[in-house]
Order: structure tokens, then sequence, then C-alpha cells
């Protein structure tokens, strides 16, 4: 028993690409999408802070210079997150502040800041972390993104390769019935 081209799925349609899957519904994949968009948006928003961070570290390590603060506003816990500590310190007669992590109000710690940019400031005792942090942040976010563009060019290629054998398959059977 041989196979028409006609019996063939989606063979009725002219040049079908039909690849033996079922299609999606548009509005539930847009859903899929918008939902997908804004997760993304939020953990880069995330990642770029931590990412940001890090270049500040750097800077500072590279650049800074350090200075005694004294911390001004004590960190404080508010609903299971806390808020953190305040320090300043003083250039040249001028108030620079910033903030700290977990500090008491009265103590003093040593803060790096850009000469160029006082206001750019840190306490000193974060800014490995800091740089760290920013590092695997966009390592993680390097490596990640790689292998997503792989895998969704893999996947054209192979739905490419897909479509090309069904067209050649289907040439195939229509061009032994010819015979």
């Amino acid at each position: 028993m041989t196979q028409s081209a006609d019996d063939l799925p989606g063979a009725s349609e002219p040049d079908s690409l039909y690849d033996g899957r079922r299609r999606s519904d548009p509005v539930a994949t847009g859903c899929v999408v918008a939902v997908i968009a804004v997760v993304a948006l939020m953990l880069v928003s995330f990642f770029g802070m931590t990412i940001v961070e890090g270049v500040w570290a750097a800077r500072l390590l590279t650049d800074g210079e350090t200075v005694e603060a004294t911390v001004f506003i004590s960190a404080v816990e508010v609903r299971r997150s806390v808020e953190p500590s305040h320090y300043e310190f003083f250039i040249d007669g001028t108030r620079y502040t910033g903030r700290g992590h977990d500090e008491m109000e009265g103590n003093t710690l040593v803060a790096s800041y850009l000469p160029t940019d006082p206001s750019v400031t840190r306490p000193a005792d974060r800014l490995v972390f800091d740089l760290l942090a920013g590092v695997a942040t966009g390592l993680v976010l390097f490596v990640g993104g790689s292998l997503f563009l792989v895998g969704t060019v893999r996947d054209r290629r192979r739905a490419t390769r897909g479509r090309e054998r069904t067209r050649s398959l289907s040439a195939g059977v229509s061009g032994q019935e010819a015979s």
C-alpha cells in the first residue's frame, strides 16, 4: 500500500510546513511570553544592581581613599528586613554620608570614597564582597544567556532540518506516484 502525497498531514495546503505538532493558542502563548518578560525584567534589574555595586567596588578598590567615618543612624530591623545604618565623614569641611550594614550609632568604621567624587562611598570592609558578588552575577548571566542562545539556535536548526526532511519525503512520495 503506497501512500500518496494527499494522505500526508497538511498536504492539502500548498507548500505545507506541517511538523506534526499541535498548534498553540496565540493568546495563551502571548500571556506566557508576557509573564516571562516581566520575570526576566525583574531579574535583570536585581542582577544589574548587583553588577553596578561590583563596578563601584572595583573602582573604589583601585582609585579610592579611606577615611574614618562615624555612624549617626543605627541599623534597624523593620518587618523581617534590616534598614542599613548611615555614616558620615568630612572632607575639607564638607559632610558626606553613606550607608553601612549593621553598625551601631556612635561607632566608627573605615569608609572608602573616590577623591574625584566623595559622594561615591562604601564601607571599606565590604568592597571585596561587593566586587565578587558583581563578578559572579555577571558570569551567571553571561553563561545562562549563552546557553539559552545556543539552545535556541540549535532548536531552530533542528526545526528547519525537520521541515526540509518533510518536504523531501513529500516530494519523494509524489515522485514515486508519477512514475
